[in-house]
């Protein structure tokens, strides 16, 4: 009997999750890949990830996926929660459901530095639609956190990275490790790496250089945050809306300036000391993360 295996690529958010789903994972040759089009937006998945446990009937993996295939590759850089709409509380039971449906699957986490990783986030935020200033957009409490579920906000606790590894080896016997500044320094010895750990080959050369989401600047940002101040007001009405959506458009591809967006150094500082005894933990539960030279440089602890 050939022996069965179930990738699950869980994230994080901002990893290069488009460009693996797009460019990497379609190539792995002998697995099927079942992106975000089916892992997110199917109704079997959405129950899932949302539905409330009395209402949740237990869903097997021929439930999930409409696949002959006995070897599968499913991403969703939701599957491990998302602060931005309080969709992290789901974190658990996710998991959970993941493993009855798919006992045998081997988990594919990708890290990034938090500081990186919110700054991030916050780019994305702004572009949704947000126009906090970076220091109201992040709630840092974590004895007493008001989890205000009608307000965009990112809480910081849920990208303490220790919880969320433990919680999947607690439940799967395999979770394989990546970081993101690995990837982000050379993307070639990165996918080796990547081949490499997880016993995998590739079907065509894989593209490289293409980038599938550019970054916002320090000076869109700017202009956005303050376009979407109006958002509202503008889009009360078809002309509105179309006002709105040209300046976007204009904000995106258009305005010029190529510093790169980051926080200032009080709000920068005070990030990295919050996941300090976090990514201690970190390197002292993983010895491949503690003698990484990008793991040093780039998660305090």
């Amino acid at each position: 009997m050939a022996f069965v295996r179930t990738l699950i690529h869980i994230g994080l958010p901002r990893t290069a999750s488009t460009f693996l789903q797009k460019q990497v994972f379609p190539l792995v040759r002998g697995f099927d890949f079942i992106g975000v089009d089916k892992t997110f937006y199917a109704q079997s998945f959405q129950k899932l990830l949302y539905q409330d446990e009395s209402l949740y009937k237990e869903l097997t993996r021929k439930d999930l996926v409409d696949s002959d295939a006995e070897n599968i590759l499913l991403s969703n850089e939701l599957f491990c929660g998302q602060s931005f709409g309080m969709n992290a509380t789901n974190r658990t039971r996710t998991a959970e459901r993941l493993k009855k449906a798919f006992p045998e699957g081997e988990i594919i986490l990708m890290l990034r530095n938090q500081l990186s990783l919110l700054e991030s986030l916050y780019a994305i935020g702004i572009y949704s639609g947000v126009h906090k200033k970076p220091e109201d957009f992040f709630v840092f409490g974590t004895d007493t956190p008001r989890y205000d579920t009608f307000s965009g906000n990112e809480h910081l606790e849920t990208y303490l990275l220790y919880p969320l590894i433990k919680l999947y080896k607690d439940h799967f016997e395999k979770v394989h490790i990546f970081l993101f500044e690995d990837f982000k320094s050379n993307q070639e010895l990165f996918l080796e790496n990547f081949k490499s750990k997880l016993d995998l080959s590739f079907s065509e050369k894989i593209p490289f250089k293409k980038k599938e989401n550019k970054s916002l600047g320090q000076r869109q940002i700017k202009y956005i945050r303050r376009i979407n101040r109006a958002k509202s007001l503008l889009e009360w009405n078809k002309l509105g809306k179309s006002i709105f959506r040209h300046k976007l458009w204009f904000g995106e591809h258009v305005l010029g300036g190529t510093k790169r967006f980051s926080f200032d150094d009080e709000l920068s500082t005070r990030i990295k000391n919050f996941y300090c005894e976090d990514n201690e933990a970190l390197a002292q539960n993983n010895s491949i993360l503690r003698e990484s030279e990008n793991f040093q440089r780039y998660y305090k602890y």
